[in-house]
C-alpha cells in the first residue's frame, strides 16, 4: 500500500532526525522551506545530500530517486569565508 503522504527523513549532522511529509514530485527547494519552519535554517544555509549526491534545488526529489521513507542529510553552509 502507497502512502498518501510520503515520509522523508532528514538527518543532521547532530544525529538528530527530522520527520516531514512531502510530496515525492515537490521540488528540492520546497523540502528546503519546510526543513527552515523545523530548524529555522534558510534555504539557501541548507545543502541536502542523498545517496552521496548533494541535490539540485529546481530539481524535484523523485528525479534525485527520493523515495517514501528515504533519509536525507542536512550539511549547514558555513557564514563568512573569502569575500
Amino acid at each position: 500500500m502507497i502512502s498518501a503522504h510520503p515520509v522523508v527523513y532528514v538527518k543532521m549532522l547532530t544525529g538528530r532526525t527530522i520527520t516531514l511529509f512531502s510530496k515525492l514530485s515537490s521540488a528540492v527547494d520546497e523540502l528546503k522551506r519546510a526543513i527552515r519552519v523545523e530548524e529555522n535554517f534558510t534555504p539557501d544555509e541548507q545543502r541536502l545530500v542523498f545517496a552521496g549526491k548533494q541535490l539540485n534545488d529546481s530539481g524535484r526529489l523523485v528525479d534525485h530517486d527520493v523515495r517514501n521513507g528515504s533519509t536525507l542529510y542536512l550539511i549547514l553552509r558555513l557564514n563568512g569565508g573569502e569575500r
